[in-house]
């Protein structure tokens, strides 16, 4: 597992490396929102991972802007039982959609 703390470490390391699994992202990176490289990502992988969002924010915005996300999102601190559950539902919506 590999930790960025901005966007553009993200993207500079995936035009290294071949596509994940499963990508933990963060809401809130330095220098953007975290959602907001997956079209990038995916452009670079050419094809779409399965994605948990994780955040420390908490704020009521923050979550009205994510409840129609197609990933789960989860608030730090994240339980394991938690993390474990989103990232099975996750691998099973990418096994069924392929």
């Amino acid at each position: 597992m590999n930790l960025y703390v901005s966007g553009e470490q993200c993207l500079f390391a995936a035009r290294r490396a071949e596509a994940p699994d499963l990508l933990i992202l963060d809401y809130r990176l330095e220098d953007c929102a975290g959602p907001d490289l997956l079209p990038q990502l995916e452009a670079i992988w050419s094809r779409a991972v399965p994605v948990v969002i994780v955040s420390g924010e908490h704020a009521t915005l923050l979550q009205e802007a994510l409840r129609d996300a197609p990933w789960p999102v989860l608030a730090k601190p994240i339980r394991p039982e938690e993390l474990r559950g989103a990232m099975l539902a996750m691998f099973a919506l990418a096994t069924s959609e392929s």
